[in-house]
């Protein structure tokens, strides 16, 4: 259970609104038993006198930080102290609103609450809401101390992620390949299926939706409520018009107001799920982030087009036209899923189709409208590169994959003879 907090300082000043109610906040906190910390980069003299300033005195404790000079060796003064009053890392929570900060404490191991001062802005002459913010911190408290939300790894952000995954066993070339099986099962050094959703080991509310066979003959709904219990299974008793079509069928979960993650079942990334989702969800104007990888003109990928003056904000999506180096991979993060929603339905009410397909590409097509016409003030969509890309469309995209994987002698692989 959560015994102590530690708040770091740093980044505040006593004029801030934000500051002034954290007074009763800490006394609040206080009154629970919690024991509360500070940290920041001056010395003990100079931090009192900031407490005094902020009528935090006698509400935060401070520890010997002569000679430390940076957030992560506080973190670490604390966490050494701590440990010989028996007060081990999963007892300690750190509370911050810069996202600098909570990454050093969450390569500590350190439990987090991440604040979002628009979220807790009651857009009352421009003040912060005490009430929610005590709520947002005791909400991290309990979140971090439920022993039954095990489903992946806990994460700083506490809304709640619906991922969706459809998996509609379209995979005739690996058929015809030597595996001769379906691709979700396909076996080098787990199944295909766990390397893909593996990539997205987190906290979130899973849904998969399925082609009934699939069930049927390879019980993949069974092995899939094995490996995340409490997901949400929807079986499709025949193929969908494309990806897009497919998701929807999970529409009655997604149309919400919720973030929602939609991958598909073929591909591998190496990268910090957490860090791109967090950076994502801070960004307010960001009304979906396509996550993409650097690529050298294979024209089987799609391209984007970025802005003249940020090449992080994405203006289109070029088909098949590699005029860039970055092309999408098939993750795409959005704000909001009743946006998914709202705009898969326009797309498919317009008849627009890749290969005869409705494919999720062209979904955010339809956001690009509504954002370029100002119908979203001050939206936008970003996108952010990954460090690796794999894609498992053909029997030698797994030969490379594994090639590439044990070269890197990465974790979690062993070998299968076929």
């Amino acid at each position: 259970m959560i015994r102590v907090i530690i708040f770091n300082l740093t980044n505040f000043d006593e004029n801030d609104n934000f500051v002034k109610v954290l007074a009763s906040t800490f006394k609040d906190l206080q009154s629970r038993g919690y024991t509360l910390y500070v940290v920041d980069n001056i010395s003990v003299k100079d931090i009192n006198r900031k407490l005094f300033k902020l009528q935090f005195s006698g509400l935060l404790k401070t520890h010997d930080s002569n000679g430390i000079c940076s957030i992560k060796d506080h973190y670490l003064k604390i966490i050494s102290d701590l440990l010989d009053h028996n007060i081990c890392i999963s007892n300690i929570m750190v509370i911050d609103y810069d996202y600098n900060s909570i990454k050093i404490a969450r390569k500590l191991n350190l439990n987090v609450c991440l604040l979002s001062l628009s979220e807790l802005n009651n857009n009352k002459e421009n003040n912060i809401d005490t009430n929610l913010l005590l709520e947002k911190v005791l909400n991290s408290i309990l979140y971090y101390e439920d022993e039954n939300r095990s489903i992946g790894k806990k994460t700083p952000f506490q809304k709640s992620i619906n991922i969706v995954v459809p998996i509609m066993g379209d995979n005739t070339r690996f058929l015809r390949s030597s595996y001769r099986m379906e691709r979700a099962l396909i076996m080098f050094g787990k199944p295909m299926l766990s390397w893909v959703i593996g990539n997205l080991q987190i906290d979130a509310n899973y849904i998969f939706v399925i082609r009934e066979h699939l069930c049927r003959l390879h019980k993949i709904d069974k092995i899939l409520e094995s490996m995340y219990p409490g997901c949400t299974i929807i079986r499709s008793e025949s193929k969908t018009e494309g990806n897009a079509c497919s998701i929807l069928l999970a529409e009655k979960y997604i149309n919400t107001d919720d973030p929602l993650i939609v991958i598909n079942d073929n591909q591998w990334l190496k990268w910090n799920v957490e860090e791109y989702i967090t950076d994502f969800l801070l960004n307010t104007t960001a009304r979906l982030q396509l996550i993409t990888f650097r690529c050298c003109g294979d024209n089987s990928f799609h391209y984007i087009k970025t802005d003249d003056f940020d090449d992080t904000h994405v203006v289109s999506i070029l088909l098949n036209k590699p005029l860039n180096e970055y092309a999408l991979t098939d993750i795409y993060f959005w704000r909001y899923g009743k946006d998914y929603v709202k705009y898969a339905h326009r797309m498919n009410s317009k008849n627009k189709r890749i290969l005869g397909e409705f494919c999720t590409t062209l979904v955010t097509n339809e956001l690009f409208d509504d954002i370029s016409s100002n119908k979203i003030p001050n939206g936008s969509v970003t996108h952010k590169p990954v460090k690796k890309y794999f894609i498992f469309n053909e029997a030698h995209h797994i030969t490379e994959f594994e090639t590439w994987y044990k070269e890197k002698q990465l974790p979690e692989y062993t070998h299968t003879n076929y």
